[in-house]
């Protein structure tokens, strides 16, 4: 009886080497797959710090625009209607000057004042309005903010009795940032957009030209009324405390509601 052999043809595994080329590029697409899960995860997280500096800077600028165009806002109390609207704007209490008028001061340190409309700015602003709307000036109605080291903060009360109000120290300042997520690394306003006009001009004298009639580039004498339009240009910056390369810019010119009068 004779046996036959047959060889088989089929495939008895896989060798070494192709084991090898399988294992490769399975790394390959792992590797692949976390570089991507990485990518997605650090992108995610550059997101979130971005938009936690944005929505405070953004609710900062918010709070300060909002408030600062009621300054010097005067409310009829108990005046009769007819009076209140008939009442002279130069005798606003609100609105007295190096009283209690809007002020743009330097700096807490410095606590000096900055007049006129210039490019120069300063990291407090300060200001009154009539926020019971009783016709007098209270605590409450004496506000402002500041940039305290890399806090921005404001002015929740005052006190009335001072001589003048405007003052970067004076008061009692809350803070409006945490200063633990976000370092508010620039604060500033700015008048450079304000305008003064004398109203005597042209009054014959000189040349009443427009540089007569600008009350900021020559000044009142005696008896002259001038009216102030003032806009305030305020610029922040701030960056994350944990990474100060994430960083937001904003800038924004607010036009205050009330122009200020004033009798020389």
């Amino acid at each position: 009886m004779k046996i036959k052999l047959i060889k088989s043809n089929r495939s008895l595994g896989f060798t070494l080497i192709e084991l090898m080329v399988s294992l490769v590029l399975g790394l390959i697409v792992i590797s692949g797959l976390i570089s991507v899960y990485v990518a997605t995860v650090v992108s995610s997280s550059d997101t979130l710090a971005m938009s936690k500096v944005s929505q405070q800077t953004s609710a900062l600028m918010n709070i300060i625009t909002n408030d600062v165009r009621r300054a010097g806002y005067w409310g009829q109390g108990v005046t009769p209607l007819a009076t209140y609207i008939d009442r002279d704007a130069a005798t606003n209490p609100f609105s007295t000057n190096a009283v209690t008028a809007l002020g743009l001061i330097n700096n807490i340190a410095g606590n000096a004042l900055i007049t006129g409309n210039g490019v120069a700015t300063g990291e407090c602003l300060v200001y009154t309005y009539d926020t019971d709307e009783d016709g007098v000036l209270g605590d409450a109605d004496i506000v402002g903010f500041r940039l305290n080291g890399t806090i921005a903060q404001m002015r929740r009360v005052g006190n009335a009795a001072l001589a003048t109000q405007v003052s970067c120290t004076a008061g009692t300042w809350e803070d409006l940032t945490d200063g633990d997520l976000i370092s508010v690394d620039t604060l500033t306003f700015s008048l450079a957009s304000s305008v003064c006009i004398n109203t005597n001009e042209p009054d014959g004298v000189g040349a009443d030209d427009d540089v007569e009639a600008d009350c900021y580039t020559t000044p009142a004498t005696a008896g002259n009324i001038t009216v102030e339009t003032l806009q305030i240009n305020i610029s922040i910056e701030a960056s994350l405390v944990s990474d100060s390369e994430v960083k937001v810019q904003m800038n924004q010119i607010v036009r205050v509601r009330n122009d200020r009068v004033r009798v020389w």
